[in-house]
């Protein structure tokens, strides 16, 4: 009986030693925590990458924010400057007309002067 006794406290003793390499249930949390956590930033990698659906795809496509941001400033200052030409090409039209009536006013003061002069 006794050698049966020490057989059982061998197997016992092996056993422990082997309980005791395994991970407690707390590390055993943490490392299930930790490789969810590689999963997601993987399963995050492989969307970016590959998306699989439209709008996955639309997204991917989009410019970042700082270049949106960008195009919105200089759609801003664009039209700014249609409106600036536009005013401006207003001012040369008025311009133009006032230069052609005194062309008009002085082309008839320069008949009516040469019709007076030659008359008599």
């Amino acid at each position: 009986e006794v050698e049966r006794l020490h057989d059982e406290v061998r197997t016992l003793r092996t056993e422990n030693t082997e309980l005791r390499r395994r991970p407690s249930a707390k590390e055993s949390n943490r490392r299930v925590a930790e490789l969810r956590k590689q999963v997601e930033e993987l399963q995050e990698c492989l969307r970016k990458r590959h998306p699989n659906s439209l709008l996955s795809l639309v997204k991917a496509c989009e410019p970042p924010p700082e270049e949106r941001r960008e195009v919105r400033d200089l759609r801003g200052r664009c039209e700014e400057l249609e409106a600036k030409l536009v005013e401006r090409d207003t001012m040369y039209d008025r311009r133009v007309r006032s230069l052609r009536a005194q062309y008009d006013h002085l082309r008839h003061e320069y008949q009516r002067r040469a019709e007076g002069a030659g008359g008599p």
